[in-house]
């Protein structure tokens, strides 16, 4: 909503939009267009107090979310370097307290992710969460941890225990993964190496 004052459009509607802003300054401007002004995104400001190339960035970020669901942009998006660049350095300015409560609050509005690595954390235990719960049903269904490794369908669950087993001799296996693995009984040998050691 931010008209430019020459606009091949329809030249009045800059200074329309300034008279708006004006009579909500003056506490002249009706609650119903207030609110239908706001609901379109019409910023209150006026248009000099703007950063231009902030709002540009912004405006980037929105048409990503659009596209995409989420405002992840990924370090060194090919697509557009300078919108990643942009994201971290709104990352950055937050955690310094540096960055305004307006754009902070557009910011969110779009959902905005400010902790990345605590969001890809979560998302990878629940992957993991996942994985443990097919081997628990695996389990509880055929009585045993012998998961097959030459049925198609086990396979992956296959290779994901036997990487808990060596993440954990490893020692590369979080405090909180062992326990849930030790709650479900968990075997950390299998059976061809128990059989080895035989």
């Amino acid at each position: 909503c931010r008209v430019p004052v020459v606009w091949a459009g329809t030249r009045s509607l800059s200074g329309w939009v300034k008279r708006q802003r004006r009579l909500q300054q003056q506490g002249m401007l009706s609650q119903d267009r207030w609110r239908r002004l706001n609901t379109l995104g019409l910023e209150w400001k006026k248009a000099g107090s703007l950063d231009p190339r902030w709002e540009r960035s912004f405006l980037r970020l929105r048409e990503f979310h659009h596209r995409l669901g989420h405002c992840d942009v990924p370090p060194g998006w090919a697509e557009n370097v300078q919108l990643s660049k942009w994201v971290v350095k709104m990352r950055r300015l937050n955690r310094k307290g540096s960055l305004s409560g307006e754009k902070l609050h557009r910011l969110n509005e779009i959902g905005f992710v400010w902790d990345v690595k605590g969001k890809r954390e979560a998302e990878q235990d629940a992957v993991w969460s996942k994985w443990l719960a097919k081997l628990h049903t695996f389990h509880q269904q055929h009585g045993h941890w012998r998961v097959p490794t030459d049925q198609r369908r086990f396979h992956s669950l296959r290779v994901w225990m036997d990487n808990q087993r060596i993440s954990y001799h490893h020692g590369w296996l979080s405090a909180e993964r062992i326990r849930r693995l030790v709650e479900v009984k968990f075997p950390w040998v299998s059976d061809t190496q128990r059989a080895r050691a035989k």
